[in-house]
């Protein structure tokens, strides 16, 4: 009888040579990474926002201090992170940036957003009549290539049968004309034949009269 092996927690294998993988059915949440241990795991929670066992348990920035919204906005807590609400001509992650917006209402048609990331920035909303960075283009409508494609289909059967049609009639034309000029002139023995037709002999040279024997 061959000897069995009774495996301590966390391994496995014959002679209990394997470590089992604890971190393979990927149980700590909200992107935690996971650290394997002998029969156990540990989640390191690291910049998710979350903490636990799991990392599953939202951490409330706002009352830990950790977001800086700085003096000109105020922190709100959100599902895993924060935002600073910003105080009226202030923008940025943290408030820190004046609002490029406020200052120099840059969009001539259009509103102004700012988007201050790494510099103060702004996008504009053009009206659509306008268009470019602070909407002050014309918008010049375009054709879709759909629409093209469409258009081609009607028109181009309608172009060929008008150029078809177009050919067919100058030959006509030239038929006629060239039928017209060959019975007119001068002298044409076919127009000729065709308007005086040929008198009989005996009706164009009579006998000179007999005479009488006295």
């Amino acid at each position: 009888m061959k000897p069995m092996c009774e495996c301590p927690l966390g391994f496995t294998g014959k002679l209990c040579e394997t470590n089992i993988d604890d971190c393979a059915s990927s149980p700590c949440k909200h992107q935690g990474k996971c650290i394997d241990g002998i029969g156990s795991f540990m989640c390191d929670c690291t910049g998710t926002g979350y903490v636990g066992p799991v990392c599953t348990t939202d951490i409330d920035e706002c009352l830990t201090g950790l977001a800086k919204c700085g003096p000109y906005g105020h922190c709100e807590n959100t599902e895993g992170s924060f935002v600073c609400r910003c105080n009226q001509g202030r923008c940025g992650a943290t408030c820190s940036m004046i609002d490029p917006c406020l200052l120099e209402s840059p969009c001539v048609n259009g509103k102004c957003e700012p988007k201050c990331e790494d510099k103060p920035d702004y996008q504009c909303l053009c009206a659509s009549e306008f268009t470019g960075k602070n909407c002050t283009e014309a918008r010049i409508p375009e054709f879709q290539g759909n629409k093209v494609a469409d258009i081609a289909l009607v028109i181009g059967p309608i172009l060929a049968i008008l150029v078809i049609a177009g050919l067919i009639s100058l030959f006509v034309f030239v038929m006629m004309a060239r039928k017209k000029r060959a019975t007119r002139g001068t002298y044409s023995p076919s127009s000729q034949e065709f308007s005086n037709p040929r008198l009989e002999l005996d009706n164009v040279m009579k006998p000179p009269p007999e005479e009488r024997l006295i």
